[in-house]
């Protein structure tokens, strides 16, 4: 899981990189820089619910090999917050699922952000016809 999370820095990062060095060079209102924005925001999205997922999944599966080996009485799957979570049945337990709701506001803030720059590019757009 921690090579996953260094992915996703360095791919953000990246991204990150590449929007900043489009700003210095006074580009900032363009197509490419809209799309480095939506990806941004996509990404933090997607790696919020994924690991959200994922690190349920484990959780789940730590905990049902120590309830097996009788390690685990007394443990209930999850690790979750009220009202962010829900249940999936197997039958031998129940897989909780937590969200970081923080994450996923802020992958559609940043989406904001992205249509921000698509409006600024219309009207940057605009201005330079009519001189």
């Amino acid at each position: 899981m921690i090579l996953v999370h260094a992915a996703f820095a360095v791919f953000l990062f990246d991204l990150l990189r590449r929007l900043f060095r489009n700003v210095q060079a006074g580009q900032s209102f363009t197509e490419s820089n809209i799309r480095l924005v939506h990806r941004i925001g996509i990404a933090v999205i997607v790696f919020a619910i994924l690991s959200s997922v994922f690190v349920a999944f484990h959780d789940y599966a730590i905990i049902s090999y120590l309830q097996q080996h009788g390690l685990g009485q007394g443990l209930e799957t999850g690790f979750v917050h009220p009202n962010s979570n829900f249940n999936l049945g197997d039958g031998s337990g129940q897989l909780e699922v937590s969200f970081n709701w923080g994450a996923v506001l802020t992958g559609l803030l940043i989406l904001a952000l992205g249509e921000v720059f698509r409006q600024g590019l219309a009207l940057k757009t605009e201005a330079d016809l009519t001189v």
